[in-house]
């Protein structure tokens, strides 16, 4: 199914289920972004 074939309420568990394993690997991406960045990784915010 295509995903303008796909219902507003599938669409949304679609996006939270992405969303979800985003925050569970939120260190990493952080992590990968401040490299990317080219800023220490000791600039990462404590909230992490």
């Amino acid at each position: 199914m295509q995903w303008g074939q796909t219902s507003a309420a599938g669409r949304s568990n679609i996006l939270l289920k992405i969303a979800n394993c985003m925050e569970a690997s939120l260190e990493k991406f952080a992590v990968a972004e401040t490299w990317e960045n080219g800023k220490p990784v000791g600039s990462i915010p404590d909230f992490l």
